[in-house]
């Protein structure tokens, strides 16, 4: 290479540094940082805590790699109104080391964002949320080379530079803001579209107080559909021997798919209903095996026993119960025997129920 097309291809560098400068942090999984993405993305998870990390090691072949880490965490709860509204509140802690100088950034940045519901069966949410805080820039000058430093083309480390930095480390804040939509349709079918936007305040990214370099304002629109791949739509738990915790995957699976496909449990799936959401079981004094006794229907039944008389006949087979003393708030009671033994339940908001009868067994006129 000619010493005319060197001279070209560092300006070009050199132009390509500075614009970087003000860029923002990328990572190629980026879908699993949602907080970077938009902060009102913030709670769209299942369970009460969520735990995001990234790790980016890029241009291993130069002398020092660019080097990128990430970790967020969010928490969410519920306002204590009936209307359906919660509120997630987390933190996104990112790091990032570029270059021989060491050029890093740190960011610490608070989240909190609101889940406002506007349909009456809680499927439609608006969430606006807030992401800012301090981020720490600096570089270490020690490392680099600089051309005072070199005798004879040779570079010479006891040889001090007469370049010098008035800083070497800047703090200033940054914010981000967003919006989002979502909602359901058919079931198990949910989608959202919003935006995000970030770096609002353009804040000032130079570490020379008198270089008006600031952070360019970014505007980032988000949509995603959710839709079932599988071949099955609904999920039949049936009975079996022993407890749910030597079942296998049964209590995992519940876990997994309560929210997603209509459950239906009967006599140790509706046991295993139970457990999943937290309730406990008791061993009766009376093994119930090929027995039938009268069934209480309770007016939260609606949805499964439809129709039915207020009291039916049902076959059982088995010797456990969920206990009502430490029955799930999650959950509620939809049937009940003489001795006031929980006969049926479902999911508050899920499509998921439990009877611990056998609606297919004889003993069950109206299974």
């Amino acid at each position: 290479m000619c010493m005319k097309s060197r001279i070209y291809f560092l300006v070009l560098l050199l132009m390509i540094t500075g614009v970087s400068m003000a860029q923002d942090i990328n990572f190629s999984q980026f879908y699993e940082l949602p907080l970077l993405r938009n902060p009102s993305l913030a709670g769209f998870y299942r369970g009460d805590i969520r735990v995001t990390s990234a790790f980016r090691s890029q241009w291993g072949s130069v002398t020092t790699p660019y080097q990128t880490q990430a970790l967020g965490v969010e928490t969410k709860f519920g306002t204590g109104s009936a209307s359906g509204d919660y509120v997630s509140l987390g933190m996104q802690i990112t790091n990032d080391v570029a270059g021989d100088s060491r050029l890093g950034k740190t960011q610490l940045l608070p989240m909190l964002t609101y889940h406002k519901a506007i349909s009456y069966d809680r499927d439609s949410y608006i969430s606006a949320g807030f992401l800012g805080g301090p981020v720490l820039q600096r570089f270490d000058p020690t490392k680099l080379r600089f051309s005072d430093q070199f005798v004879n083309g040779a570079y010479s480390p006891t040889n001090a530079t007469r370049q010098t930095f008035s800083k070497t480390n800047k703090t200033y804040w940054d914010a981000a803001a967003g919006l989002t939509y979502s909602s359901t349709f058919g079931y198990d079918n949910s989608y959202y579209i919003g935006a995000g936007y970030f770096h609002f305040t353009q804040p000032k990214v130079a570490f020379e107080p008198n270089n008006d370099i600031r952070l360019n304002k970014k505007l980032v629109i988000n949509a995603g559909l959710s839709t079932p791949a599988s071949e099955y739509d609904r999920i039949i738990l049936s009975p079996g021997p022993g407890v749910p915790k030597e079942a296998g995957l049964l209590l995992p699976l519940i876990k997994e798919y309560a929210g997603k496909k209509p459950i239906l449990g009967v006599c140790l799936g509706h046991q295993a209903i139970g457990e999943a959401f937290g309730g406990t079981l008791v061993n009766l004094s009376t093994v119930y095996h090929g027995i039938a006794t009268n069934c209480k229907l309770l007016p939260s039944s609606q949805k499964l026993f439809d129709g039915l008389p207020e009291e039916i006949s049902i076959g059982r087979y088995h010797s456990w119960v969920i206990e009502e003393k430490n029955f799930p708030e999650e959950l509620e009671i939809t049937a009940v025997d003489e001795n006031g033994y929980i006969m049926a339940l479902q999911h508050k908001k899920f499509d998921v129920q439990g009877v611990q009868f056998h609606p297919e067994s004889v003993l069950t006129p109206d299974g």
